[in-house]
């Protein structure tokens, strides 16, 4: 059974539902809503600590990473192949799927962040935005320094 955790608008999240597709494989959508912050509830961070999208379940499997996924579901479902099998033309595959992690992927994360998340804080204090934060279970002196 495939479980797969991830967002609709989510671009790490699309990349595993256009393989899961291309595969032609039965799966298990479930949305996890990050306006409610469900990505960072106790039950979410027990499948990933990292409270980000998406994560596949496959038979009690955790797989995490968008680009790990996929290859994951290349590897167990062989039929249809989505890499190639060249080792030349397999490593081309790899720098088009960093290229679109460290490109195009960061620039959609801050105009979605943005227009999506952005406006939540507005007008927030330091103490009314660590509040509505995953940092509600640490001591401000505990918080990791943003870098």
């Amino acid at each position: 059974m495939l479980e797969l955790y991830n967002t609709p608008h989510s671009t790490c999240s699309q990349k595993v539902r256009i393989c899961l597709l291309e595969k032609n494989l039965e799966w298990t959508d479930r949305h996890v809503n990050l306006a409610t912050k469900e990505h960072l509830s106790p039950e979410y961070l027990k499948i990933n600590p990292n409270g980000v999208v998406p994560t596949l379940i496959h038979d009690g499997t955790i797989i995490t990473d968008s680009s790990v996924i996929c290859e994951y579901i290349d590897e167990v479902f062989p039929e249809p192949a989505l890499a190639p099998a060249d080792p030349a033309q397999k490593a081309a595959m790899r720098s088009w799927l960093r290229f679109i992690e460290e490109v195009p992927t960061v620039v959609v994360r801050v105009p979605s962040f943005n227009m999506a998340f952005l406006p939540r804080f507005e007008g927030l204090s330091v103490d009314e935005f660590h509040d509505q934060q995953a940092f509600q279970n640490y001591t401000i002196s505990e918080v990791p320094p943003v870098s």
